[in-house]
């Protein structure tokens, strides 16, 4: 019993039917579920509030979790061939490949939608159709477990820079000249940064539909009563915490997270040529063979202390996160100073 749960439940074989898939296939999905949610709304004695407004945020959302789920296979696939020869980095891309597939997943996008979906339905007052209430908390469920399981690749990329952090004296696989240049950190690095500007977008959708759902009356959310009441500052708190605070820290994480990682490197470099400068001083046999090995070296340091800490500009590559957190701070704020009238 417990194999054939391994096998037919395997959370590996989940991420790569979502990767595996064509986009033609998933616009071919997406215009079905659209059809039959505008068809059950139209048929609905009671329709649901907003709900162009609701399908253009599923589209966005949908796309940009798909988007990065495929992107964090891609390159879990292809880094093995940059990481080849290293058996450091071969360690850490193990440990990542146990972290993305392991089945303990499956709690992560099952146990949080029980606690969140069923608040959604109690706060929602406005009387809706069984077919459209079904394909809308069916919808709502398919974006928090998407969400959740880019989320959770996105943080595994942050724990490989990490684990790769903590043992970079032991990495020998690196551009020796120049350690920001590097493949494999290069790529780290881009698609950390791609990552954090998705998810900050992403973020800012939930923020917007949380928004919609309890700050707006189109839902008749109460509160005047203090379930329904409890049941919105718990989600608030939830978007904040998720969103507006570890959003910002994960992304700040794992920039310095190989900017270190770089440093390291480039300290490494150094040692190594202050070590060949100081061989060639001792040293008097194969005099000119050693200078040059020492000219070579300092030279070499001067590179080195000029080469950048981090693959690309800083600034250019997080603007897009930088604006979108700002932007899900204030509308934060701005629900805050809605919501503190209510709290007693």
């Amino acid at each position: 019993m417990i194999r054939f749960l391994r096998n037919h439940l395997s959370f590996r074989k989940l991420i790569r039917l979502i990767a595996d898939i064509r986009y033609g296939t998933y616009h071919v999905i997406m215009f079905l579920l659209i059809s039959v949610c505008l068809n059950c709304n139209y048929g609905s004695i009671y329709r649901l509030p907003m709900i162009g407004t609701l399908i253009a945020g599923f589209v966005v959302i949908v796309y940009l979790d798909i988007y990065s789920i495929k992107q964090t296979y891609k390159f879990y696939n292809n880094i093995e061939v940059a990481m080849a020869g290293d058996n450091t980095l071969l360690l850490a891309r193990a440990k990542l490949e146990k972290r993305m597939f392991s089945n303990l997943n499956w709690l992560i996008i099952l146990i949080p939608p029980i606690f969140i979906l069923p608040i959604v339905i109690y706060i929602i007052k406005c009387p809706l159709g069984l077919l459209i209430k079904i394909f809308a908390y069916t919808a709502l469920y398919i974006i928090i477990a998407l969400c959740l399981v880019g989320y959770m690749q996105y943080v595994n990329l942050i724990r490989l820079a990490h684990d790769c952090l903590k043992e970079a004296d032991q990495i020998s696989l690196y551009d020796h000249t120049r350690p920001h240049k590097t493949e494999w950190v290069v790529k780290l690095a881009s698609l950390t940064n791609k990552q954090s500007n998705l998810f900050f977008f992403v973020g800012a959708g939930f923020i917007a539909l949380l928004y919609l759902i309890t700050l707006t009356d189109y839902y008749a959310v109460r509160m005047d009563e203090i379930f329904s009441k409890a049941g919105v500052l718990f989600l608030w708190a939830i978007a904040t915490l998720a969103i507006v605070v570890m959003f910002p820290v994960f992304s700040l994480y794992s920039y310095f997270c190989i900017k270190n990682l770089i440093v390291k490197l480039v300290d490494k470099e150094i040692r190594e040529c202050i070590n060949i400068q100081n061989m060639s001083g001792r040293s008097r046999k194969m005099q000119r063979h050693l200078e040059l090995l020492r000219n070579f070296s300092q030279l070499k340091i001067l590179v080195l202390e000029k080469a950048p800490a981090y693959p690309q500009k800083p600034f250019v590559a997080y603007a897009a996160s930088y604006i979108i957190a700002a932007i899900n701070f204030v509308a934060t704020v701005q629900a805050a100073i809605s919501l503190v009238e209510y709290i007693p």
